[in-house]
């Protein structure tokens, strides 16, 4: 994932087409799969959490992208690397499961690594 971030962060000012093609594979072996077990695609009334999700991590690369030509290259891959400790935190509030001691501390030390940067 950080070598996605390095090299998202080299794409020329302006220009998404780098983003959209880094990105395009996915629905498109998603799709072969669904072929290859013959089922077909589910629809998305029932799957509104899955859409959710993928629009959220869709708009994370292209706030991303924008963070990477807005500030530092390092001060915006520390916050997307962030990612793991919102999970936790979704997964607690959203689904309501239990965090572990540990998640909290790694959670954090996520906290306190930006907070150094910052300063």
């Amino acid at each position: 994932m950080e070598a996605f971030f390095v090299l998202i962060a080299q794409v020329e000012h302006g220009s998404i087409f780098a983003l959209w093609l880094s990105q395009k594979p996915h629905p498109d072996f998603a799709l072969i799969i669904l072929k290859l077990q013959r089922t077909s695609l589910p629809p998305l009334r029932t799957n509104k959490l899955a859409l959710v999700a993928g629009l959220f991590d869709a708009s994370g690369n292209v706030l991303y992208l924008a963070a990477t030509q807005l500030t530092r290259l390092e001060f915006a891959a520390v916050l997307s690397s962030m990612a793991p400790a919102m999970t936790v935190l979704l997964a607690s509030l959203v689904t309501k499961q239990r965090v572990m001691t540990l998640q909290k501390v790694g959670v954090a030390i996520c906290l306190a690594a930006i907070t150094l940067i910052v300063i």
